[in-house]
This record gives C-alpha cells, sequence and structure tokens, in this order.
C-alpha cells in the first residue's frame, strides 16, 4: 500500500512542479518584460 501511495504522490507532483516550474518562469518573463520596458522609459 505504501509503494501504490508513494507512487501515486509521485503521479500527482511531478505535473505540479512541472506547473508550477511553468508559471514561475511566465511571471519571471512577465516580470522581466514589465521592468525593462521601465528602464527604457527612464
Amino acid at each position: 500500500m505504501k509503494r501504490v501511495l508513494r507512487e501515486m504522490s509521485l503521479f500527482i507532483l511531478l505535473p505540479l512542479t512541472c506547473l508550477a516550474f511553468r508559471m514561475t518562469t511566465g511571471l519571471a518573463r512577465f516580470t522581466y518584460s514589465v521592468a525593462g520596458k521601465d528602464w527604457d522609459h527612464g
């Protein structure tokens, strides 16, 4: 039962981690682009 639970948690955690990573990357890019625009305007 423990092994099944571990595999299930892995099956759930893997996509969640991927999604969180993509969200963080997207947020970082968005912040960088906004900050870059503000920087250009000086």
